[in-house]
């Protein structure tokens, strides 16, 4: 009776934890680390080779190599400092100065998809219609934190 109880306790206790997060979050070898928000992952699968992690605008994947661990949190962690030799986007007055190809995102500081712009080349995109605060923006495997 007694293991009985304290096993029913300890799966309470997880199934309460486990509300509390908001975030899948993969860390790689080099410790980069990438936040998907929980309520956008729609599956992720397993090879011998390979994790991915499909959401409902993505496929992320990621050799088995390379990852160093998956876990849930409760805020999003995937900001990082672009490299200084780096510049393929540069905030320049509520304007981004984008350079290369590929998909430019703009989230919220709490994760939400915001703006979309597909790049070829080089392009200007403004942010002057997004209200005061903290974004991110995404481009490549780039990231950038930019206050408006």
């Amino acid at each position: 009776m007694k293991h009985l109880l304290l096993t029913l306790f300890t799966l309470a206790t997880l199934s309460v934890q486990a509300d509390d997060y908001s975030y899948l979050t993969t860390q790689l070898q080099d410790n980069t680390e990438n936040s998907v928000q929980l309520t956008k992952v729609k599956k992720i699968t397993f090879s011998a080779t390979e994790v991915k992690i499909y959401t409902t605008s993505d496929i992320l994947t990621y050799a088995l190599t390379d990852m160093k661990k998956i876990y849930f949190a409760s805020e999003p962690t995937d900001v990082k400092s672009l490299k200084s030799e780096s510049k393929s986007i540069k905030s320049i007055n509520g304007t981004l100065e984008v350079k290369g190809t590929g998909l430019l995102r703009v989230y919220s500081s709490s994760g939400s998809l915001l703006q979309v712009a597909q790049i070829k080349g080089s392009a200007n995109v403004s942010l002057e219609s997004l209200s005061k605060g903290t974004y991110i923006i995404a481009f490549g495997d780039e990231s950038i934190k930019v206050t408006r």
